[in-house]
């Protein structure tokens, strides 16, 4: 490549930029969207630059040219396995073997798509899941041969254009070490995808199918990027996935299911061609819908998206809590406090505030509800998009309870916090619940490994939380039952710290302090 730029003649003005400009514009390389070039890839890439210097190619035919590459590497993938299969012998027995081999590197290219990031085993998991699929769709006749060694891990990354990283997956709640795959290239996963769903209508049903499956998966690294393939796929055929994925998971017996399918529907709401038609299908779900629909709307909704404000996803949040005597008030306030990790949380605070003054019963519950789940949730439960949050940097911190990381990244939220859960405190029908919530912040003060994320938190919350006497005498008989659990005692030198967290010695000076 660079031989042939060398040779192109230069314009006969400053006017165009020099190629090596070029290559380096952020654009230019999101449109190759290729970590390294084939030979025949950075001939055309060459060209496209060269003319482009030369004025014969546009910036947008360039960017254009430069997308094709991912493209036609996705074309080359998938063409041809039909006429591998046709050409196989008659011999039924040897055929179903032979043709599950066949299919394998293409469900791999597929599962890799779909799972990029996730563990090897995961993505090669789901890859022999979908060759069942796809063999089953081919010969639905035979019974598909499983092999047990068609695949090679070495063959799959050169195959597939894949690289694999040492990394970490979340077990179970713990953090493991794991070898993570991903295509040499982010234009490689959208190009496969877009291939498969658009040029190869008959093979829509076996990965319909096969996304149904990885609903299932308990692992968020599985079911939690197949949702958001499948949001990006009814994206480029709205009417067919609507049909085929989303309707039918978001009415779907099971959780996972349903929180799939509202994935599925806020990445659908990521873009502006689809954002109304989402917006309107979450809102009849919410209003309309039967309970599995209004349950499907609140986790949509809890994305911060399925409207076009927060006081719209609050107020449809709030008609899915009070209905039916609170029956879905546990997963509206779920989804209210999924709120809260997203830059308007001064406002859903306030929300919270007025639905525990409000002259309705079920309000005042809701509001009841949603300010101990608060003090209840921690950093892994609440989904959301780091980019957008003032949480981004703190994902790694999993265990971390909301509520304290809000308190100590946010300290104007730290007022309204406190009197929500002072209220909560204060309230006979949700004083026990509040104050076992209250108990779990405090321990989180100390982990086994002797981390203390939550102190900073706990220093912005609790003095505020606990400024009046009463206050204070219900830590000291909260602390004290802490130290006397004989299943998890809590040590006199921990619960003193958090007495004096909560409340510092008044009228003493630094000085004063250090002299004992």
């Amino acid at each position: 490549m660079r031989t042939r730029l060398r040779k192109a003649p230069r314009p006969p003005t400053n006017s165009w930029p020099a190629p090596k400009e070029l290559t380096e514009r952020e654009a230019v390389r999101e449109a190759v969207g290729l970590d390294d070039l084939r030979p025949a890839e950075a001939e055309l890439y060459a060209a496209l630059l060269a003319g482009h210097v030369l004025g014969s190619v546009s910036y947008e035919e360039l960017l254009a040219g430069c997308r094709s590459l991912a493209a036609e590497q996705a074309q080359e993938w998938f063409a041809g396995v039909d006429r591998a299969l046709a050409a196989l012998p008659d011999d039924a027995e040897g055929t179903t073997g032979r043709a599950a081999a066949l299919f394998h590197p293409v469900a791999f290219r597929i599962a890799l798509a779909v799972l990029g990031g996730a563990s090897h085993s995961a993505v090669a998991a789901a890859a022999h899941l979908l060759t069942w699929e796809l063999s089953v769709q081919s010969d639905p006749d035979n019974t598909p041969a499983r092999p047990l060694f068609c695949d090679d891990p070495d063959s799959d990354l050169a195959l597939s254009r894949a690289r694999l990283k040492s990394g970490r997956v979340e077990v179970a709640g713990a953090e493991v070490a794991a070898r993570l795959i991903w295509y040499r290239g982010s234009a490689l996963p959208g190009a496969v995808l877009t291939e498969v769903w658009d040029r190869h209508f008959p093979a829509r049903a076996p990965i319909v199918r096969w996304l149904r499956l990885l609903a299932d998966d308990p692992r968020p690294q599985v079911w939690m990027r197949a949702a958001v393939a499948a949001g990006e796929l009814c994206v480029q055929d709205f009417d067919h996935g609507y049909a085929e994925l989303v309707g039918p998971l978001a009415e779907a017996s099971t959780a996972r299911r349903r929180f799939f399918a509202a994935t599925m529907m806020d990445q659908a709401a990521g873009h502006a061609s689809h954002r109304k038609a989402v917006r309107k299908l979450v809102d009849d779900w919410g209003r309309h819908g039967t309970d599995s629909l209004r349950w499907s709307a609140a986790m949509a909704l809890g994305y911060g998206n399925a409207t076009a404000t927060t006081d719209g996803t609050l107020d449809a949040l709030a008609r899915i809590g009070v209905r039916d005597e609170g029956e879905q008030m546990a997963v509206a306030s779920l989804n209210v406090v999924r709120l809260l990790a997203l830059p308007d949380g001064a406002r859903v605070l306030r929300r919270m505030t007025d639905w525990t003054r409000h002259k309705l019963v079920t309000y005042q519950d809701l509001g009841l509800v949603t300010s101990v789940r608060l003090m209840l949730t921690s950093l892994d439960e609440v989904l959301f998009d780091a980019a957008g949050s003032p949480l981004g940097d703190l994902r790694d911190r999993g265990d971390r309870p909301l509520a304290l990381a809000l308190a100590a990244s946010r300290p104007e939220l730290v007022r309204p916090m406190a009197d929500l859960m002072w209220t909560a405190l204060n309230t006979a029908r949700s004083s026990d619940v509040a104050m076992d919530a209250l108990e779990s912040l405090l321990r989180s003060a100390f982990r086994e490994n002797g981390s203390e994320r939550s102190r900073p938190g706990l220093a912005a919350l609790l003095p505020v939380l606990m400024a009046g006497e009463q206050d204070r005498r219900r830590l000291d008989w909260l602390l004290r039952r802490m130290m006397n659990d004989p299943e998890s005692r809590l040590p006199d030198t921990q619960a003193r710290d958090l007495w004096w967290l909560a409340a510092p010695p008044r009228g003493r000076t630094g000085e004063e302090e250090r002299n004992g």
